[in-house]
């Protein structure tokens, strides 16, 4: 890659990410990075780790951003064009967290593909201050219940709504069938199958679109998020630290639908999160990303 190109990438980088970090949209800097995008930060610190995923890493950012109190700024330098798509930026950090002007200085190794980041890795000039600077600030936010900020699959709509109506559809040929062997009280059952036909019409328009808006999911570098259900709704929160085991499900109808479900089993008495309605891929994304975040994060999944 030439000098020149890389440098425009990375300015561009560079530019939407300060955006960010003062409080901007996150479009432009998600537009940048790959769906495949890898980003690691080193130390042990709460923003260490290694985040797959584009979700994964603008999580990542969110975070960063969060823990600086959105006064994180970044003063790029040179840039090194090293084989191929590879590139090298040192660049220098500052952020006032807990009201103390904090100072860095990092390289960053990145790899370029088709005008996008494919993956970074941080390397800090000086390991033990840039851990002292990124530790949670005294009085810091905590993981805290709130509104995921993910939807799942439009396609969940018709996934409900077709095992809504196989559902409807049992009920109905007992009915049907109780009415055709039924001598008596006719009048009665035609009434009440179209009864039944009215309430099943009724839920399977309304139910789906109810429970798509409903259903909400966010992975965040230090929680999972979810809320899910209709007429009865559930908010979790499940920190990364107290997961022991994340699956991926797919059953018959989801298979058809290229659906999947993904479960979060942690240490909580509560039971396993249930992300309902993913498509496949990001299902298999999510996995890995929950996946690889509970081996970086040490806690008690116990």
């Amino acid at each position: 890659m030439e000098r020149e190109e890389a440098r425009t990438v990375l300015a561009r980088l560079h530019e939407v990410q300060g955006a960010f970090y003062a409080g901007g949209p996150p479009d432009a800097l998600r537009a940048l990075l790959r769906d495949d995008v890898v980003w690691v930060v080193p130390g042990d610190n709460p923003i260490a780790g290694e985040y797959r995923g584009v979700e994964a890493v603008m999580a990542y950012f969110e975070r960063r951003r969060d823990l600086a109190g959105k006064s994180f700024r970044m003063h790029p330098g040179d840039v090194l064009v090293g084989d191929g798509d590879h590139v090298a930026v040192l660049t220098d950090g500052t952020a006032t967290i807990d009201g103390v002007e904090r100072r860095w200085s990092t390289v960053g190794l990145y790899r370029l593909r088709d005008g996008r980041i494919a993956a970074c890795s941080l390397l800090p000039l000086d390991p033990h201050a840039f851990d002292a600077i990124w530790a949670a600030p005294s009085g810091g936010p905590a993981a805290a219940l709130r509104a995921p900020r993910r939807r799942v699959s439009p396609t969940a709509i018709r996934y409900w709504t077709a095992r809504a109506l196989a559902g409807w559809l049992v009920v109905v040929i007992a009915q049907l069938i109780w009415l055709l062997t039924s001598e008596g009280h006719r009048a009665l059952h035609v009434a009440a199958l179209a009864l039944t036909a009215i309430v099943a019409a009724a839920h399977t328009l309304a139910m789906p679109r109810w429970r798509y808006r409903v259903h909400r999911w966010e992975v965040a570098p230090q929680a999972v998020y979810t809320r899910a259900g209709w007429l009865h709704q559930e908010s979790r929160i499940a920190p990364i630290s107290r997961i022991q085991t994340v699956d991926s499900e797919r059953g018959p109808l989801e298979q058809l639908f290229g659906l999947a479900n993904v479960t979060v089993t942690t240490a909580s008495a509560a039971g396993p999160l249930e992300i309902e309605g993913l498509d496949r891929d990001t299902a298999q994304q999510l996995v890995d990303t929950l996946t690889s975040a509970a081996q970086a994060t040490r806690g008690d999944a116990t």
